[in-house]
């Protein structure tokens, strides 16, 4: 029997006598993508990330795809529920990448929308325009040179694209102020 296939037999063996095996498998895949410091500083997440700039971690068996849900669940243990309905893992620190569980606390849905408008930040999950938004390619001063280029002639739209990895209706769009508006209209 080769290296490869006596690697598959034990870990079968050990999924089947140990049940938290797995669990282990998915805590591992979980830290690889987490640059771990300090107590008080964040960890931050470094895989997959959606839209609101929060952490992916798919881990169906727990229905979790968050990973600060992950976090607190390895860390602390179970999400609790309340009429049925899983409460909200909520970070002290305001960093949605952040997984360090000493950031981390369960509220409800309103106690998490309250301490964001507390603190604040309303503002910042809903105003995802230009450099606001988590997936941004560009920031403003790129933004300022593409449409100066193009004012002036000096490079058409596809090149503009091609050297800033857009494409080129993204340019368009910027050029045309679809997309990041002057400053004065933000």
């Amino acid at each position: 029997m080769g290296i490869s296939m006596a690697l598959k037999t034990l870990e079968k063996t050990l999924r089947e006598r140990f049940p938290n095996y797995k669990r282990l498998v998915f805590f591992n895949r979980f830290l690889a993508r987490v640059s771990i410091k300090g107590k008080d500083e964040c960890w931050e997440w470094l895989g997959r990330v959606d839209d609101e700039g929060r952490g992916l971690f798919d881990w169906q068996a727990e229905d979790i795809m968050l990973a600060s849900m992950a976090s607190y669940t390895f860390f602390v243990g179970p999400i609790p529920r309340r009429n049925g309905r899983r409460l909200c893992v909520c970070h002290s620190c305001d960093n949605p990448l952040c997984v360090n569980p000493f950031h981390l606390w369960i509220g409800t849905q309103k106690q998490n929308i309250h301490d964001m408008m507390a603190k604040g930040r309303e503002n910042m999950y809903y105003d995802r325009r230009g450099e606001r938004n988590p997936k941004a390619k560009l920031d403003q001063r790129i933004v300022e040179y593409i449409r100066s280029e193009h004012r002036r002639g000096h490079r058409s739209l596809s090149e503009l694209a091609r050297r800033f990895n857009v494409s080129v209706s993204a340019v368009w769009d910027i050029v045309h102020e679809h997309h990041w508006q002057s400053k004065e209209i933000q």
